[in-house]
């Protein structure tokens, strides 16, 4: 992992797709009751994994004292930062703790420890995700089978790719449920690239 520039390619393309659906969503009501409550509970289960994971990969770090590729700016973002921007350097930080494995190189020993928790804690927020979609969608009297098909299959799954659905999980509502959007995670990482491609080209 390169912290100081590097954003893996999977986060890259995430921020691309959230890009062209937030253009097709804009025009949505946001008065809907139902959709904010569900928005704000999905949004909870989703930060508590982030902040887990996180706090974990802290601890971690301190407790084997191992040199972490990961900027110290970044926790130092972390720590400043406030509301929504806190949740979207969170999941910058997220995909940088997981950016060899997402790259398919071999990931450290620290993360190596923290997958088997971090399976558990996403498989539990699939799951949970689930009742409030399906709450949602009684309280709408409507459906979407795509999403729920989703979630259903990621809160009984045990591979590693479990990950990568879990930081897709935002992109994936919005893509299919677009009333439910939730806040932009990837605020962030498109800062960072956009600060790069500009170095780039002042160079």
């Amino acid at each position: 992992m390169n912290g100081s520039i590097s954003i893996s390619r999977r986060l890259r393309a995430l921020i691309c797709l959230g890009l062209l659906i937030s253009g097709s969503a804009a025009d949505l009501s946001k008065d809907n009751a139902a959709a904010d409550l569900s928005v704000r509970e999905i949004e909870r289960l989703y930060n508590e994994v982030l902040d887990s994971s996180i706090n974990n990969f802290r601890q971690r770090m301190r407790s084997t004292k191992s040199n972490s590729s990961i900027d110290k700016q970044y926790f130092e973002m972390l720590d400043k930062a406030t509301n929504e921007s806190y949740y979207s350097t969170a999941y910058l930080i997220f995909s940088l703790i997981h950016d060899d494995w997402l790259k398919g190189r071999q990931s450290d020993e620290v993360l190596q420890q923290l997958l088997p928790e971090e399976k558990v804690s996403i498989r539990a927020f699939f799951s949970k995700a689930r009742w409030e979609l399906v709450k949602y969608f009684e309280a709408t009297h409507t459906t979407n089978e795509k999403i729920l098909q989703y979630v259903s299959r990621w809160q009984i799954e045990t591979a590693d790719s479990i990950i990568e659905a879990y930081m897709e999980f935002p992109s994936k509502l919005r893509e299919t449920v677009p009333e439910l959007q939730l806040m932009d995670y990837m605020a962030q990482g498109r800062i960072i690239i956009e600060a790069v491609a500009r170095a780039f080209a002042r160079a």
